[in-house]
């Protein structure tokens, strides 16, 4: 009777945790965008840290801290690395690389999808101090190396985070990203970028965007697989206030 009793008592348990698993409320996935500030007089906050860009361990003496950004916010995104991109033209591979990045036409808001707080936004991307390597002789633009200049398309912008990991999604508005005008080779035309890139925000510094082989890019140049690497950090346009991308 005994052991009747506790294999009852262990089936019933058994049956309670499967229970209160299926039950359990499921957690969902968030992106916010704050920005890094310095506490105004009477403005509440917990959490300090000792400088911008309010990354890192906090630190109670310090000033600076995390706001939710509210409304409309324009957005500055800039190179913090070389910009690389890779793929094949007719056959032959392809390689050139951008100095500098600037954005226009930039606004990025917080909004809330199916219960989780996520970044919608668009913007222009213009890259400058480009050089192409591969294929041989060519020249973007008709412009030397170092000096050539490429601006995409309007591309939408999403940022979400899942299991703890932020990333953001850049996708054309239209049917490209952009267009890649080659000269004064034997790859001479205009070949189009299409798909997306995608960078992913380290937890341990959420003003940057890193944009790897493995961070989530569907891009294509001239209808072959690419791949986009690079950093980018992002600014309150017309100040040099950092924006944050994180949960």
């Amino acid at each position: 009777m005994v052991r009747k009793g506790l294999l009852a008592v262990l089936a019933l348990s058994c049956c309670a945790v499967a229970l209160s698993i299926a039950l359990m409320p499921t957690i969902a996935s968030a992106a916010t965008e704050h920005e890094c500030t310095m506490q105004a007089p009477g403005e509440p906050t917990n959490v300090f840290y000792l400088s911008s860009p309010c990354t890192g361990e906090p630190d109670m003496s310090g000033n600076w801290h995390r706001l939710k950004t509210k409304g409309v916010v324009h957005p500055q995104i800039f190179a913090s690395s070389a910009q690389q991109f890779t793929g094949t033209i007719l056959g032959t591979p392809a390689a050139f690389e951008c100095s500098t990045l600037g954005s226009s036409s930039g606004s990025v808001e917080n909004f809330e999808e199916g219960g989780a707080s996520k970044i919608k936004g668009s913007m222009v991307f213009k890259y400058t101090g480009c050089s192409i390597s591969k294929p041989s002789g060519c020249k973007i633009n008709g412009e030397a190396n170092g000096s050539a200049k490429l601006t995409t398309e309007t591309l939408n912008t999403l940022a979400t985070t899942t299991g703890g990991a932020s990333s953001v999604k850049f996708s054309p508005s239209g049917e490209k990203l952009f267009t890649l005008k080659l000269t004064g080779c034997a790859a001479e035309g205009s070949f189009k970028a299409t798909g997306s890139v995608t960078g992913a925000v380290p937890g341990t510094d959420e003003s940057l965007v890193e944009f790897t082989s493995t961070s989530g890019s569907a891009l294509t140049l001239a209808g072959n697989p690419a791949t986009y690497t690079g950093n980018t950090k992002v600014e309150k346009e017309g100040t040099t206030q950092v924006l944050l991308i994180g949960p």
